[in-house]
């Protein structure tokens, strides 16, 4: 099963060197015409349209997935400041 790990650590398949993210965020799993998006025990969570998900499955592989859907919540950018 294809897996692209996403975090702030340069060893990650994406690498995101953003403050809010911590160093494993989260992985995307590609399996049989499904996707998984998983947060891996992030600080800030991860979001998928402003609601903090800690899985998410969606049928049918998606050809692009929008930018915004990790992105922090203000609650947690609050707590770093």
């Amino acid at each position: 099963m294809p897996t692209t790990s996403i975090g702030r650590d340069a060893r990650n398949d994406l690498n995101i060197p953003d403050h809010l993210m911590s160093r494993r965020h989260c992985v995307v799993e590609l399996s049989d015409h499904q996707c998984t998006l998983r947060d891996v025990g992030s600080a800030n969570g991860t979001y998928v349209n402003g609601m903090p998900v800690r899985e998410r499955r969606k049928h049918g592989v998606p050809q692009r997935v929008p930018v915004s859907w990790m992105r922090p919540s203000r609650r947690a950018s609050s707590r770093t400041a």
